[in-house]
């Protein structure tokens, strides 16, 4: 009989050396997690292998029946093992009939048999260890059927290929559709355009609102933070403005750690002068909590900051300063939907160490994708408080809903596919120029 292993990182590339070996109507025998990978037995040899395959398995189980002292079981248990037959191990029955298989219909009933055999055997009194056994075995068996399902896409309903590249399309992290594909219901296979509101919604169902009293309506410290560039001082303005009209200016204070960039504390002085309220600049060295309580009783804070990389000294400076401070400080990360999703990642990472409360978008009128902000919220569980949309105070910022962030993800992705619709090059390089706001 022709029995072969094979050795793999995962379930996927084990299947791939089993179909490339012994093709599409092979027999996986046994399947083992070992250390730094799987391994599978498969053979081509059906029966033969089925019969030796349950000759081995029936002979393991009389040896450790017998290895078992009956004196030491309860009467039931020795009584039902006497009337229970002995019966096949799992895989030697439905390896086979899943990989055989056709559609993911004939593989999802297979599971759905197998699982209900499990119901019928938990019916029967049995140790611990033999419930556990079973239920890691069902669980082995659905990462393969999973593993399966990806690696032979072609032979489903839907071409998943097709819904991963709309996906793709719209700037959403691997991650996310690895992990939708993999738990897409069986109904959805043989529609994609319902795949896609699937994972449209579950999009949206994973973007967290901050559902609490927005911002401007609290009391306390809101810090700003981000990346030079990231639109942080003109969310500012925004957001001071907003407050000013709801409740006045003698409740607001303007703070900034920018001492770095020339002409950056000048900017936030004429906001504060345009809208009435007072500023400061807290710079290296000085006590946050004193320069906070040297401004008298306010009801809101709204603090600027200077944006460095988390290896920057100045970055750590900045850290110390919030961190030492008693105040709770609302740390809220500026995200720009202009940039690419590895530059995003690296921007929260270097930002994560601050007490991020929440995120503003900005710059969503610049961006050509949506996805991979998203995608990064998605991931963090960075709850929203705002988009802003352009460059006039107060107007251009919002309170957002998710379904309308993944509407206007899906609707960007369509706008740039219109060649009609695109922006000249050398508009938008004059464009690029000129659009270097904080």
């Amino acid at each position: 009989m022709n029995v072969r292993r094979y050795f793999a990182a995962d379930m996927r590339e084990a299947l791939k050396l089993v179909q490339a070996d012994l093709g599409p109507d092979a027999v996986v025998l046994e399947n083992h997690k070992v250390v730094g990978g799987v391994e599978l037995v498969a053979t081509l040899d059906h029966e033969q292998a089925l019969q030796e395959h349950e000759l081995r398995q029936r002979a393991r189980y009389r040896q450790a029946k017998k290895e078992e002292d009956p004196h030491l079981l309860p009467a039931w248990v020795r009584d039902e093992r006497t009337e229970q037959p002995e019966e096949p191990s799992l895989p030697s029955r439905f390896v086979e009939a899943v990989i055989a298989a056709p559609k993911a219909g004939g593989r999802d009933q297979q599971l759905a048999g197998l699982s209900q055999h499990l119901q019928e055997k938990r019916k029967v009194p049995q140790q611990d260890e033999d419930m556990a056994a079973l239920k890691a075995e069902l669980e082995l068996l659905r990462t393969q059927l999973r593993d399966m399902q990806r690696t032979q896409s072609g032979e489903l309903g839907v071409g998943w290929g097709r819904l991963r590249a709309r996906l793709q399309r719209v700037g959403l992290g691997e991650d996310l559709i690895e992990s939708w594909l993999a738990s897409m219901p069986v109904s959805h296979q043989h529609d994609e355009d319902k795949a896609w509101q699937t994972c449209l919604g579950r999009l949206a169902k994973s973007l967290r609102m901050d559902t609490e009293t927005e911002l401007v309506d609290r009391q306390g410290v809101v810090v700003l933070l981000g990346p030079t560039g990231a639109g942080k001082t003109t969310t500012l303005a925004k957001l001071a403005a907003r407050h000013v009209i709801r409740h006045g200016a003698r409740g607001l204070v303007l703070l900034s750690t920018d001492s770095y960039r020339v002409g950056s504390y000048e900017q936030l002085q004429k906001i504060a002068k345009a809208l009435g309220v007072s500023s400061a600049l807290v710079e290296p060295g000085d006590n946050l909590d004193r320069m906070i309580a040297s401004l008298g009783p306010r009801r809101l804070v709204l603090m600027d900051t200077a944006g460095f990389s988390r290896q920057a000294p100045e970055q750590m400076a900045q850290q110390r300063l919030l961190a030492e401070s008693r105040y709770r400080l609302l740390g809220q990360l500026v995200l720009p939907a202009n940039l690419q999703g590895a530059v995003l990642k690296r921007n929260y990472e270097d930002f994560s160490g601050f007490n991020l409360a929440g995120a503003i978008i900005s710059k969503t009128d610049e961006a050509t994708s949506l996805g991979e902000t998203l995608s990064l919220l998605a991931m963090t569980s960075l709850p929203v408080s705002y988009v802003t949309n352009g460059q006039r105070i107060p107007e251009d910022i919002a309170v957002p809903r998710a379904a309308q962030l993944v509407s206007q993800a899906v609707a960007l992705v369509k706008h740039v596919a219109k060649p009609a619709t695109r922006i000249p090059a050398i508009k938008v390089t004059g464009r690029m120029a000129n659009s270097s706001h904080n």
